[in-house]
């Protein structure tokens, strides 16, 4: 046996979750993704990015951040960005292969910044049209093989702001599917820093169950990938 040789560092037990996120008993994960949104009241769809970040203070609980951005060409003659930025706060339950976690998001959403208000000089606008957000999450994700695992993520969206041309408050229902590939028994290299290292597929299908104006639809596609240290 060589003795210059550096033991290999030991393997840490992981489980992907919806959106990215990854379960660990201590330490921090990231998650970044992009890809397609679609909501069906409109004629074209826009490019979705999403990411978040957080740290497991106890082997039961994670808080962190995230954000949601959908930018594009919408069908109306303005281009415009829509964001959401947030705090997470998640209870988690995991076993060896199996876990589960209920949480909430609370931030700010429906930051539109059109180019023809910028154009205007009216800076104020999108910030008068910025209000609080707070969504309640659930998540369950089952690792059925040590390269791969199935998510399934829940949430639901309360938008204290409405959309559109509505007064009211915009209430959504969204559920995700996804399946993420563990790639860290691929290259063995990287277990000295890092403790986990997923890439992700993942579809979200929306509806707005509640708002005084209108009633729509929406989907995406994401794919990504996330860390753990």
């Amino acid at each position: 046996m060589d003795a210059t040789k550096k033991p290999a560092a030991p393997e840490i037990v992981s489980i992907p979750y919806p959106n990215g996120a990854i379960y660990l008993e201590y330490g921090i994960t990231g998650a970044f993704s992009g890809g397609w949104y679609r909501n069906y009241g409109e004629t074209q769809g826009l490019y979705q990015w999403q990411g978040e970040m957080g740290y497991f203070y106890r082997p039961w609980f994670e808080g962190g951040i995230g954000f949601k951005m959908n930018a594009g060409e919408p069908s109306d003659s303005s281009q415009k960005v829509r964001n959401r930025f947030f705090l997470i706060g998640r209870f988690h339950k995991a076993w060896t292969r199996l876990g589960g976690y209920a949480g909430l998001q609370l931030g700010v959403d429906n930051l539109n910044v059109s180019l023809s208000s910028l154009d205007s000089g009216n800076f104020r606008k999108p910030f008068q049209e910025t209000n609080a957000g707070l969504g309640v999450e659930f998540g369950l994700a089952w690792k059925f093989s040590r390269y791969a695992g199935i998510t399934l993520g829940h949430r639901f969206e309360f938008s204290f702001v409405g959309e559109k041309d509505s007064s009211g408050n915009a209430v959504n229902f969204r559920i995700f599917p996804g399946l993420a590939f563990d790639l860290l028994p691929l290259l063995p290299s990287l277990r000295e820093n890092v403790k986990a290292f997923y890439f992700f597929g993942e579809l979200q299908f929306g509806r707005l169950i509640l708002e005084n104006v209108s009633n729509r639809r929406d989907m995406a596609w994401i794919s990504g990938i996330s860390l753990a240290f």
